[in-house]
Protein backbone atom coordinates (compact mmCIF):
# COMPACT_ATOMS: atom_id res chain seq x y z
CA UNK A 1 0.00 0.00 0.00
CA UNK A 2 3.16 2.60 0.71
CA UNK A 3 4.13 2.12 -2.90
CA UNK A 4 1.07 3.24 -4.29
CA UNK A 5 0.81 6.38 -2.36
CA UNK A 6 4.53 7.03 -2.88
CA UNK A 7 4.29 6.64 -6.48
CA UNK A 8 0.98 9.27 -5.98
CA UNK A 9 3.01 11.76 -4.23
CA UNK A 10 6.38 11.44 -6.67
CA UNK A 11 4.14 11.75 -9.88
CA UNK A 12 2.98 15.11 -7.88
CA UNK A 13 5.94 16.24 -6.49
CA UNK A 14 5.80 19.28 -7.65
CA UNK A 15 2.29 19.95 -6.30
CA UNK A 16 3.11 18.64 -2.43
CA UNK A 17 6.24 20.53 -2.35
CA UNK A 18 5.09 23.63 -3.74
CA UNK A 19 6.71 26.06 -1.54
CA UNK A 20 7.60 29.39 -3.44
CA UNK A 21 11.26 30.71 -2.31
CA UNK A 22 12.62 34.23 -1.32
CA UNK A 23 15.84 35.13 -3.34
CA UNK A 24 18.72 35.55 -1.42
CA UNK A 25 20.07 38.38 -3.32
CA UNK A 26 17.14 40.61 -4.21
CA UNK A 27 14.37 39.34 -2.26
CA UNK A 28 11.67 38.58 -4.77
CA UNK A 29 9.38 35.85 -3.93
CA UNK A 30 9.90 32.86 -6.57
CA UNK A 31 7.67 29.72 -7.41
CA UNK A 32 8.82 26.48 -6.59
CA UNK A 33 9.22 25.47 -9.96
CA UNK A 34 11.53 28.42 -10.82
CA UNK A 35 15.33 27.35 -11.29
CA UNK A 36 16.52 30.68 -10.80
CA UNK A 37 15.22 33.89 -9.92
CA UNK A 38 12.32 35.44 -12.00
CA UNK A 39 13.87 39.23 -11.41
CA UNK A 40 17.85 39.10 -11.03
CA UNK A 41 18.41 35.71 -12.44
CA UNK A 42 20.31 34.37 -9.40
CA UNK A 43 20.36 30.54 -8.69
CA UNK A 44 17.39 28.64 -6.72
CA UNK A 45 19.15 27.84 -3.29
CA UNK A 46 19.71 24.04 -2.95
CA UNK A 47 17.35 22.28 -0.08
CA UNK A 48 18.81 19.91 2.25
CA UNK A 49 17.09 16.38 2.24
Amino acid sequence: MNRSGQQCANSNSSSTEGQDWKCRQCGYTNNDSNKSCETCNARKPMRPR
